[in-house]
């Protein structure tokens, strides 16, 4: 778990450092297989241990997500919440809450649509600000002036990523007692992998018997 997560940490890191993120060059996305149990123990151990130095609770309400596999580009998505997290804990009280639940809300064919919502008790946002990221927000990311861009880099970056994935973001806050975002996303599902995968992250060869495979180089 710590080593995929490392490995996912360090592909972000790269991430940053591709400008295709901060312009208005399309961004390419590299879909692969990434469960929901895996999604959840790689933001846990990355969001837990900045909550736990402000001795806030961090929990993760995943009851109601699907039990199968997305087909996504994990370090993008994983992102999107490492960044609403980590932002969270960041302006969340000493002995604070921050909370990410996931809820199905409808499934069709393999395409799942999933409410991710991240939520704690934080100072909120004053009402001048809220104004202007729900503009942000529900317009093209390139509209923002330069001001305004460089308040919220880590928010303009999460609203890139969500668009190239065909998702959508809202927010709403109280200045003093806290913010939650709302995204929703049309995932495609790909089928239960988790018998093919052991727990250190390796392919079991297996679950290939009887299959017939075509290699490419």
């Amino acid at each position: 778990k710590i080593n995929n997560s490392g490995r996912i940490l360090l592909e972000q890191i790269d991430d940053v450092l591709n400008v295709n993120i901060f312009d208005n060059s399309p961004i390419l996305l590299r879909k692969e297989p990434y469960t929901f149990k895996q999604f959840c123990e790689h933001v846990s151990l990355m969001t837990r241990p900045q909550a736990g130095k402000k001795n806030a609770s961090f929990t993760i309400d995943s009851a109601a997500a699907p039990s199968g596999t997305m087909l996504i580009d994990k370090v993008r998505f994983s992102r999107i919440f490492f960044t609403l997290l980590s932002n969270a804990v960041k302006f969340t009280p000493i002995k604070g809450k921050v909370e990410l639940h996931i809820v199905e809300l409808n499934h069709k064919d393999d395409i799942s649509l999933c409410r991710f919502t991240v939520k704690d008790n934080g100072i909120g946002m004053s009402e001048e600000f809220l104004t202007r990221l729900k503009k942000f927000f529900a317009s093209d990311p390139q509209s923002a002036d330069d001001e305004f861009r460089s308040e919220i880099m880590g928010l303009w970056t999460v609203k890139r990523l969500t668009d190239a994935m065909g998702g959508t973001i809202s927010v709403e806050s109280q200045f003093g007692q806290g913010t939650t975002f709302t995204l929703d996303f049309d995932i495609q599902m790909c089928g239960d992998y988790s018998s093919s995968i052991t727990p250190e992250g390796e392919i079991n060869l297996s679950a290939l018997t009887g299959k017939h495979v075509l290699i490419c180089e």
